[in-house]
């Protein structure tokens, strides 16, 4: 068999103050010809090699070897053992490939930790944290890698190793030490006093154990809301006010979606939210000097975030005396997905009862129902 090796001319790889290649931000190309003009003996081909492939983070391992796989791996290719001692480049089966997903806690208390970004060392892939710690690592090949935890600054924590199978899902609770990312901040004191107060942005929060906790007519999402402090509502509706402000003026988000209407009958006291409380994983209830990403309104931001799948199968099914509801979360059978999927059925008779409306004839059904895959 011929193998042909189809180059084309790449910007060559500047070098690192202390002599060593940089890699970041130059084509793949460029990379690999100088893999070889270092010893490596590379076979591969412009269609598996393009010039659009860029190299996005710096190699962390130092030999020869290593530093291919870290280039190629996070574009999808893999490295073979030729004949006379080359190595061919070659793009990598996807059923050889596995997926990372886990959280990022502070070892301790176990709050979530955002500011951090998730590495899969010796393959150059990684991943940031959600703003409640959750991360996903997809591509990687089947194996056994170190992990690794980046956070504020230059504090880097190895924190053992994850075995990845091809076409299956690896789940892991990475503990990081906060202490030493303290130790790296450092605080800017203003001579004259500052205007604006500590927290920019006040955040109260409402987490999946709390939510379960409180009394909840029908597990509305928003009457466990008005628990909070410093929000004004009432026994018959499930509307609130926050600051003083109008019901209609509190913005609420669920995944990120913007939810325009959130009740049930806003023409009969609201009577009900359009949201589980059982789906809700964490509740954050924004008020006052909100970023621009949270548009307009004026009073505040709810911000929902659904809870993740449980490993394994969950249903749990529950009846009040205004509503029956049924919840279902799980994996796939193949490892690759999960799904969440919520629906309840409101007794219309019972409703009217506690809205204590004047028309008594009305009798209107509704249901609500959530998914997500």
């Amino acid at each position: 068999m011929l193998l042909v090796v189809l180059l084309l001319a790449g910007a060559p790889v500047a070098a690192h103050p202390e002599g060593r290649p940089v890699y970041t931000g130059r084509s793949l190309l460029a990379a690999l010809e100088n893999l070889e003009s270092r010893g490596l003996h590379l076979v591969y081909s412009s269609e598996q090699v393009r010039p659009e492939m860029i190299v996005a983070d710096e190699p962390l391992r130092p030999a020869l070897r290593q530093i291919l796989d870290e280039l190629i791996i996070p574009h999808g290719l893999q490295a073979r053992e030729g004949p006379g001692g080359t190595l061919l480049i070659v793009k990598a089966p996807e059923e050889s490939m596995g997926r990372l997903e886990g959280r990022v806690v502070a070892r301790g208390d176990g709050r979530p930790v955002p500011v951090a970004r998730v590495r899969v060392a010796g393959t150059g892939l990684q991943a940031p944290a959600s703003r409640d710690g959750w991360f996903r690592v997809a591509g990687i090949p089947a194996g056994t890698y170190p992990l690794e935890v980046v956070l504020a600054g230059p504090d880097v924590q190895a924190l053992g190793e994850a075995t990845i199978r091809p076409r299956a899902i690896t789940r892991v609770t990475l503990e990081v030490n906060l202490a030493s990312a303290l130790r790296e901040r450092i605080t800017v004191t203003p001579s004259q006093n500052a205007i604006q107060p500590d927290e920019p942005v006040p955040r109260r929060s409402l987490r999946t154990q709390e939510i379960e906790r409180l009394p909840l007519l029908g597990d509305d999402l928003h009457r466990a809301v008005a628990w909070l402090p410093g929000i004004a509502s009432g026994d018959r509706t499930a509307s609130f006010s926050l600051r003083g402000g109008e019901e209609d003026e509190v913005q609420v988000f669920l995944d990120g979606l913007e939810i325009d209407r959130p009740f049930h009958l806003k023409d009969v006291r609201s009577f009900a939210g359009i949201i589980d409380s059982n789906t809700i994983g964490t509740a954050d209830l924004l008020t006052g000097g909100l970023p621009a990403e949270y548009g307009d309104h004026l009073s505040g931001t709810l911000d929902l975030t659904s809870i993740a799948p449980p490993e394994g199968e969950r249903l749990s099914v529950g009846a009040s005396s205004v509503s029956a509801s049924m919840l279902s979360a799980g994996t796939l059978a193949s490892g690759e997905g999960h799904w969440l999927a919520s629906a309840r059925a409101w007794y219309p008779d019972a409703m009217v009862d506690l809205a204590d409306t004047a028309a008594q004839t009305i009798n209107p059904p509704y249901s609500d129902l959530f998914g997500r895959r």
